[in-house]
């Protein structure tokens, strides 16, 4: 893995990290999300709807929503909410770019690898970013 730190990485990426399923079981699982929130700013979701306050700062629900330009309509869940969060240091928060909470699927983890079931994840656990240009 590389030693990677969390002040490299930028709003937006998308990035292929790395998480073990338990501390008991010693097998890992790869997965692909983009960036939202970098250490130290509050992230949270409100009826689908990202939004994220720079470090210092509260959410203002007025000024602080995400532009998620490269979001499919169909793909976003308008009844999700995650609750407000601060961003620990050496951390960054991840989501999927397709949020739809998929019921039987045959592998929820690829549906649901993201920040909002496991939290933050340490920049350390990033194997690299993927060019989506």
């Amino acid at each position: 893995r590389r030693d990677r730190n969390a002040l490299d990485l930028e709003h937006g990426q998308v990035v292929r990290y790395v998480l073990r399923h338990s501390k008991y079981d010693e097998s890992e699982e790869i997965f692909i999300s983009r960036i939202l929130a970098l250490e130290g700013e509050r992230i949270a979701i409100r009826d689908g709807l990202v939004y994220v306050a720079r470090p210092g700062s509260k959410i203002n629900y007025d000024k602080d929503l995400v532009s998620e330009a490269y979001m499919d309509k169909d793909s976003a869940d308008k009844t999700l909410q995650f609750p407000e969060i601060l961003v620990p240091r050496g951390h960054v928060f991840v989501l999927n770019d397709n949020r739809r909470s998929v019921i039987g699927a045959k592998k929820l983890s690829l549906y649901h690898g993201d920040s909002r079931f496991f939290g933050p994840i340490s920049a350390k656990l990033i194997l690299g970013t993927i060019n989506t240009d």
